[in-house]
């Protein structure tokens, strides 16, 4: 796998300038603002088609504050100090106990639930639950549905979730769910080190440092910064778009 460093020093070579040059007019201090300029119009081409895996519950079990932002799943005893308002442990409070969970991507029924900072838009894909049906077929038919340690994939409805918003999705029963979207690649961010490894297709690592030299370019160097626009252009057209979800499907209407 590349890592940065690889993306510094082509655009480097793309720039066309020495190192002492870039660095007094402060260039690369800048690459990975251009870089996620570049990742956004890459991924209007090719996204990067993902699941945001979800699991929802009714309520939260309560969770023991260990201090130092450490936490724990309260034990049976521990619960029924609280149930019986005995000489309680030190549970945590609503605010720690919805991040603690959260931060697992463990939420509430009802609760509008934030997609993944790398979301763009969602996919027209099939979205998954992982659900057991009761063994009463009546039971079966209304929809009603049990959580247990072996679930079984089925097509998500429109029954059990919805989308809410730009970016927020809110679940109606509890399940594990898989809901499709398009994403970015890879987010630079500032103080990225040369061993970093950018995980992504080679034809998008190589892409990048065209649109992050024409970038530096423009100020100073009009001329090849179009050059090397135009470059970042022809790169973006060979980049081929990848789609590895499943296509919807047909679901029965007493779903």
């Amino acid at each position: 796998m590349l890592t940065y460093g690889y993306i510094r020093e082509a655009t480097q070579a793309h720039l066309d300038l020495d190192e002492q040059e870039t660095q007094a007019m402060n260039l690369q201090a800048r690459y990975h603002i251009f870089a996620n300029e570049a990742m956004m119009a890459i991924c209007a081409v090719k996204p990067k088609y993902d699941y945001f895996k979800v699991n929802i519950v009714e309520e939260y079990t309560p969770i023991i504050n260990l201090g130092n932002n450490a936490f724990r799943v309260a034990t049976t005893e521990e619960i029924e100090y609280l149930v019986h308002g005995l000489a309680r442990p030190n549970f945590a409070d609503t605010a720690d106990t919805t991040k603690w969970y959260e931060d697992q991507h463990i939420y509430l029924i009802g609760n509008a639930v934030r997609m993944p900072s790398d979301f763009l838009a969602f996919a027209n894909k099939q979205a998954w639950a992982f659900v057991v049906y009761d063994n009463n077929s009546e039971n079966f038919v209304n929809g009603e549905v049990i959580t247990s340690s072996t679930p079984t994939r089925v097509v998500a409805t429109k029954t059990m979730f919805m989308y809410t918003g730009i970016n927020t999705v809110t679940f109606q029963q509890e399940a594990e769910f898989w809901i499709p979207y398009k994403g970015l690649w890879f987010q630079f961010r500032s103080g990225i080190g040369d061993d970093d490894p950018i995980d992504m297709p080679m034809d998008i690592l190589a892409t990048i440092p065209l649109y992050v030299a024409a970038q530096c370019l423009q100020m100073d160097h009009a001329q090849k910064a179009n050059a090397k626009r135009a470059e970042f252009e022809l790169a973006l057209a060979r980049v081929s778009n990848t789609d590895f979800l499943a296509g919807k499907y047909i679901t029965p209407s007493f779903r």
